[in-house]
């Protein structure tokens, strides 16, 4: 095996260098070869993991969402595609805990070493990837409006404080929604994407129960309603842990044309980070990426 560790300094100094500590004696002690690169700013793994992609057959990427997020981007620009490992530090690791991957770095390196990769779909909004979520209205801007300082400081603490305030704005607009041959105007509040039942640290094991990492489909869900009655359908989404609920919108498709028709200005959330504003077109690409899993999650998951 020949791995790059591509590492997010600021997902917690202390805890990134112990983690790198770890990995270069487990790699030594198998006579495998481990280089290390640590992220110089915003974008950077993006860059990165596209220009050594044919260098390397593994990337262990050690961060939050937003990290693999930007691993993921340049991997799928590349035509050579390397493994994804992940080694989950940061304030939301939504991806490494749908993959199983847990904060024990020994547990982690073992499923890298005794376990294969599985191809994994990879979902598109416009020309960015992503992995497991995106959204636009309510609740969506909290990961990206968050302060970064108080991510670190309080981890999901801030994301709920932003989402407190987020009540005040109450985003609320048209959109038609274009798949599976069928064409629907809905009004939407929230919106969201999943490929995998879970989203915010929230697992929803109801959201999609048939969904697989490997179905070549992702699942659209939107909430209407203002005010009380929106907390109400967000309340009760968490207690059920994700049913549909009384003349919700839900579909599963493989691609989408959604268009906003009262307002330029939605915004578009995947996997945490802020990647489009108004129309966009969702597609998903099949097997794109083989990650490694947890052996206790891949039946679950594929």
């Amino acid at each position: 095996m020949k791995a790059l560790l591509l590492v997010n300094p600021a997902s917690g100094r202390e805890k990134v260098n112990k983690l790198v500590k770890v990995a270069k004696r487990k790699f030594e002690e198998k006579k495998y070869h481990l280089d290390v690169y640590f992220s110089k700013c915003a974008g950077d793994l993006t860059e990165k993991a596209l220009k050594w992609a044919g260098d390397y057959d593994t990337y262990i990427v050690c961060g939050g969402d937003g990290t693999i997020n930007e691993v993921v981007n340049g991997v799928m620009q590349s035509d050579v595609r390397p493994n994804i490992a992940v080694m989950p530090v940061g304030t939301v690791n939504d991806i490494s805990h749908i993959l199983g991957m847990s904060r024990n770095i020994g547990k982690n390196l073992d499923v890298i070493f005794n376990n294969k990769p599985i191809p994994t779909d990879i979902n598109k909004i416009n020309d960015h990837y992503f992995v497991y979520v995106s959204g636009a209205g309510y609740l969506t801007e909290v990961s990206y409006e968050a302060d970064r300082l108080e991510k670190k400081k309080y981890g999901s603490l801030a994301y709920l404080k932003t989402g407190i305030k987020g009540l005040k704005k109450k985003p609320f607009f048209t959109a038609k929604i274009e798949c599976n041959g069928e064409v629907y105007i809905e009004q939407v509040s929230l919106l969201l994407i999943l490929s995998a039942n879970q989203f915010g640290g929230m697992r929803l094991p109801f959201f999609a129960p048939q969904g697989k990492l490997n179905d070549s489909l992702v699942d659209i869900r939107v909430f209407s309603g203002r005010n009380i009655w929106l907390i109400f359908r967000l309340v009760m989404f968490i207690l059920l842990l994700g049913r549909k609920q009384y003349k919700q919108y839900h579909v599963a498709t493989s691609k989408a044309t959604i268009t906003p028709l009262d307002t330029d200005n939605v915004k578009w959330n995947a996997d945490g980070e802020l990647v489009a504003t108004g129309k966009i077109k969702l597609e998903v690409i099949p097997s794109a990426i083989n990650f490694y899993v947890n052996p206790k999650r891949v039946k679950k998951l594929y």
